[in-house]
């Protein structure tokens, strides 16, 4: 059964469900259940790396402090960072537990987890596909491509396909080492992800191809010519993506397709993280002890507007894991994790590069290609992509080595994973509530199905970040509001610093003799956010001016 799990963990990636308030929950709950249903299944001792377990253990008694201290606006956000800490830990234990269980060398745990990513990367990539030939609808199984747009896959994010498309080149080399594909077969299934890869237009690709490259090229000057897949497969296969990417307009054009972006285009477009990155770090210099909280970037972004040029642009990551953690927990805590995880990575580098078993090696350019998207993106910001890779780091410490001894407390460990099991329903069943509530309220919003009565915010038991965002939008801005609604308001502008929720933040503030903070976030607003949104809510005030005399003295900041 821990196989079958194994199997099924990337079919989070095929998920076509992409609903606000949260755009990933069911891909992250798909991921989330499959681990720990996978675990209920352990025989071995659960074991973390030292320097993982480190890593991981210092971040989440860094969350329970936050939480503790009041930094945290929201208890919510505290469980989830901590349910994803313990996640990653869990994955890692899976991950050593699929060799270590092994009883049939020719199919293992390790080829069973490949066999998932592939085939849910090559699905994934048939999706892709069909969104950028547009042949035919996939309905309700896929999710639409908006026009000019890049095929996404149902991740709905193009370089989260690019990164998935990696991880499925990855897979299909350990099949191949393990001799479960042909050459011929080995051939045509990469030249298929690779073909996907290239839709994508992802400069990500870019990065791990080179990393990809440089990694087998000091391996292949140790090992020669040692295991199926060699460097020129590499070459071959990096050449195929280069030219396929080359070529895309030119493909685009004479299929009569949409160009969507050109390659330089695309590599040119990351141009807007330079900015943020010296935005979010001069909003470290202003707290750098501590941090502004796990998940708070939106709150260190506005504290940093008011001194810099408008960035246009709302980040809820930094597009960077180090400035992240920079942010989220402060310097000195962040050297620490940075460093613990640097030494983890070298642990798997030593053991992909010397270990016989050549599929270590493939496993470690899964964790290797994450780690470059997390310079760029926040791929850390999903399940979907931590557990896979948490599998991987576990896999490579355990291939080559004697089977863990077995486990002697079992009841013990199976009681801890039905308990993380009830988390997640109850998780559930607070996200489906939300969800709900969420989306009655845009049918309120536009006026559409029943106006003679209103829905009412739902109450959450775990997921209080959720309840108060949507009982924030429920709550107009009015004179005389009570200090428990005000301090919901700021709770929440500071945690989802959208352009409504910071527009009528800084209305109830203007209302309730806080003309300050109302200037504050209004600034704010047109820092982070586009000119088209600075105009509407200057439009908006402007209005709201002509009806409340108490906002005629804050002034709107200028164009």
């Amino acid at each position: 059964m821990i196989k079958l799990f194994a199997v099924l963990l990337p079919f989070a990636w095929l998920l076509p469900n992409h609903y606000p308030p949260w755009l990933s929950a069911w891909q992250d709950g798909w991921a989330l259940a499959m681990l720990a249903l996978g675990l209920l299944f352990l025989r071995s001792r659960p074991v973390v790396p030292l320097p993982w377990l480190l890593a991981l253990g210092l971040a989440g008694s860094s969350v329970m402090l936050q939480q503790g201290l009041g930094l945290l606006p929201f208890s919510g956000d505290a469980v989830m960072v901590a349910l994803y800490l313990a996640a990653t830990a869990g994955a890692i234990v899976w991950g050593r537990e699929l060799v270590s269980a092994t009883t049939q060398p020719a199919w293992d745990g390790v080829c069973a987890f490949a066999a998932g990513i592939l085939v849910a990367a090559t699905l994934s990539v048939g999706i892709a596909l069909v969104q950028w030939t547009q042949v035919f609808s996939l309905g309700i199984y896929g999710v639409e491509m908006p026009a000019l747009g890049r095929p996404f896959g149902n991740l709905a994010q193009a370089n989260h396909l690019s990164t998935v498309t990696f991880l499925g080149l990855c897979a299909l080399a350990v099949l191949r080492e393990q001799g479960r594909f042909s050459a011929v077969g080995f051939a045509f299934a990469g030249l298929f992800l690779i073909l996907g890869m290239a839709a994508t237009v992802s400069r990500t690709a870019w990065v791990q191809w080179l990393l990809l490259l440089a990694a087998m090229t000091w391996v292949a000057r140790g090992n020669g010519a040692r295991g199926q897949v060699r460097w020129l497969h590499v070459v071959a296969g990096g050449g195929a993506f280069a030219l396929l990417t080359a070529c895309w307009p030119a493909i685009n054009a004479g299929l009569a397709l949409d160009e969507g972006r050109p390659p330089l285009a695309s590599i040119e477009g990351g141009n807007g993280r330079l900015p943020l990155w010296g935005a979010l770090l001069q909003a470290v210099g202003r707290s750098p002890l501590g941090g502004y909280g796990w998940l708070q970037t939106s709150q260190a972004q506005a504290a940093a507007s008011a001194d810099l040029p408008p960035l246009h642009a709302h980040y809820e990551y930094s597009h960077n894991l180090l400035i992240d953690l920079m942010v989220w927990v402060g310097v000195p805590l962040a050297v620490v994790l940075i460093a613990l995880m640097a030494w983890g990575f070298l642990q798997l580098w030593v053991k992909a590069a010397h270990e016989p078993d050549r599929r270590a090696f493939w496993l470690f350019m899964m964790v290797l290609a994450f780690g470059a998207h997390a310079m760029l993106e926040m791929p850390h910001a999903y399940a979907y992509f931590l557990l896979p890779v948490g599998v991987a780091i576990g896999a490579v410490h355990a291939l080559g080595r004697a089977p863990a001894r077995l486990m002697k407390f079992q009841a013990v460990w199976a009681s801890l994973v039905l308990g993380a099991l009830g988390l997640l329903g109850v998780i559930a069943g607070d996200y489906l509530s939300a969800e709900q509530s969420h989306r009655l309220l845009r049918l309120e919003s536009a006026k559409i199905g029943d106006r003679t009565s209103s829905s009412t915010a739902p109450e959450l038991r775990v997921l209080d970040q959720l309840e108060s965002f949507l009982l924030f939008a429920r709550t107009p801005p009015s004179p005389a509001m009570t200090g428990a609604q005000m301090e919901l308001m700021r709770r929440v502008s500071d945690r989802y610093a959208y352009p409504s929720v910071m527009y009528r933040y800084a209305l109830a503030a203007g209302l309730n003799g806080q003309p300050d903070s109302a200037e504050r976030m209004l600034r704010a607003l047109c820092s982070m956010h586009t000119p088209r949104r600075c105009d509407e809510a200057r439009e908006a005030w402007q209005a709201a001016q002509l009806r409340y005399p108490a906002l005629a003295s804050i002034r709107f900041p200028g164009p």
